[in-house]
């Protein structure tokens, strides 16, 4: 059995984190009652600068199941280095992580498979949408097009994956080594080179409330990947400040 801990970043995400929490904590449950996984895995909450009452109820949640462990940011942070300040908590106490979003677009009951791919031997496992169907035209077309021209400029991206995998305490070790540069985590975690493996899930609709990452905001980043490897731009920071851990 290995010790599991689930990250998943929150930013003004009052109304969804009970229900996403809760379905993560069965996911968790069952996985224990399977024995394929250690009953002192977690789930790690990360408070990315939420100006709602977020961090209440994650010091809510924290009380009531000790499992659920927070990270509170001094200040927004960004996706991706809120991943990593949940990913360096998991690094502690962990031997894998799974990365997931807390509005459960992502299926997490695809976890279990990631889980038992990784204990057949992928260091990697990468959650994979298994259509765009619920996306618009133009976000679908510009998903492909960014996806071309990533593999044109050399740079190996799984297609249709966002944020959603399973890393191993290995791959997680490695990861950290690269700092606070090269923070396009679809990009980079391929670059690291270990056994992988992909699971297909089909994308649903929020559990609740509105997204912050709209589609502006996936366009800027896709835009300053490509200017990122390209040469045209400065590579972002991931540097994030963490004011308070519970676990």
């Amino acid at each position: 059995m290995i010790k599991l801990a689930i990250v998943t970043p929150c930013l003004n995400e009052e109304e969804v984190l009970p229900i996403s929490a809760a379905k993560l904590l069965e996911i968790l449950d069952g996985l224990t009652a399977e024995g394929l996984i250690d009953p002192d895995s977690r789930l790690i909450v990360v408070n990315d600068g939420s100006t709602d009452g977020t961090w209440r109820l994650v010091e809510e949640l924290h009380a009531r199941d000790p499992r659920v462990a927070g990270v509170d940011l001094m200040q927004n942070s960004g996706h991706q280095a809120a991943l990593l300040a949940g990913m360096s908590v998991a690094r502690e106490i962990a031997d894998a992580v799974v990365t997931i979003d807390s509005d459960l677009q992502d299926d997490p009951n695809a976890i279990r498979e990631m889980v038992i791919r990784h204990q057949e031997g992928a260091e990697v496992v990468y959650g994979v949408r298994s259509n765009r169907d619920s996306d618009t035209f133009l976000k679908r077309n510009t998903a492909h097009l960014f996806y071309a021209i990533m593999r044109l400029l050399g740079t190996k991206v799984i297609p249709d994956h966002a944020d959603f995998r399973l890393m191993g305490l290995a791959s997680m070790r490695k990861l950290a080594e690269y700092g606070e540069e090269d923070i396009y985590l679809r990009g980079l975690v391929p670059k690291l080179g270990f056994p992988s493996a992909i699971v297909y899930y089909v994308r649903a609709e929020r559990a609740a409330g509105e997204t912050s990452y709209t589609f502006w905001k996936s366009l800027k980043l896709a835009f300053g990947v490509l200017g990122e490897y390209t040469g045209i731009k400065k590579r972002r920071s991931s540097k994030y400040e963490i004011k308070t851990v519970l676990k």
